[in-house]
């Protein structure tokens, strides 16, 4: 997914990917700005379903403790799989062709690369900071349920009471480590700007 966020800079250092420039612009930008926010967030939501199930097996008695063990769990993989893969991908995408010519300087090329990863985090923080935290206020998916499922199958108002107060809650446990994941990048990449203002 950072690969796909650098896809630009790749096709003008590795020479036989240069047919990505021959496609239009409008669609090259959504593959290097939206593919890989999207491919991550369908990879993200099936994570915390995973962790879930394991917590209740594991024998977490209750609810809220099966949450929390969630929370833990998917926020160290959000800040392992989401931050420092991705920013470590990113860079290496970025500087892959120095990285072959020189193998011997690969830590110190990741370094300068490293900030080509803000591409991606950029999308990232747009698509979780306005899309999915809409939807999940809105809960668009479990009300669309709601309506349609109490219209066909619901024929007293008692059936359409009982599904209207089983509309499923917000699960807390994968909601949290998504937004302390971007409160620990947004530190970061503020604390990365500290000396740079200083110095300007």
């Amino acid at each position: 997914m950072g690969v796909l966020s650098n896809v630009n800079y790749l096709t003008t250092e590795v020479p036989f990917l240069s047919f990505i420039n021959d496609i239009p612009d409008v669609v090259l930008g959504v593959v290097t700005g939206l593919l890989p926010v999207i491919l991550l967030s369908i990879l993200m939501s099936l994570v915390p379903i995973i962790i879930r199930l394991l917590m209740k097996y594991s024998g977490a008695v209750s609810k809220a403790e099966v949450e929390l063990k969630t929370q833990k769990y998917y926020f160290w993989f959000q800040v392992i799989q989401v931050f420092l893969v991705t920013t470590f991908t990113s860079g290496a995408s970025a500087a892959a062709a120095q990285i072959v010519a020189q193998p011997s300087s690969a830590v110190s090329l990741l370094a300068t690369s490293l900030p080509k990863a803000s591409n991606f985090f950029i999308c990232y923080f747009v698509l979780y900071g306005v899309a999915l935290s809409a939807k999940t206020v809105a809960q668009v998916v479990p009300l669309a349920l709601y309506i349609i499922l109490s219209k066909l199958l619901d024929n007293t108002p008692r059936k359409r009471y009982n599904r209207y107060i089983k509309v499923s809650n917000i699960q807390w446990g994968s909601v949290y480590p998504v937004y302390c994941n971007l409160g620990v990048i947004g530190k970061l990449f503020l604390t990365a700007l500290i000396p740079v203002c200083h110095h300007n």
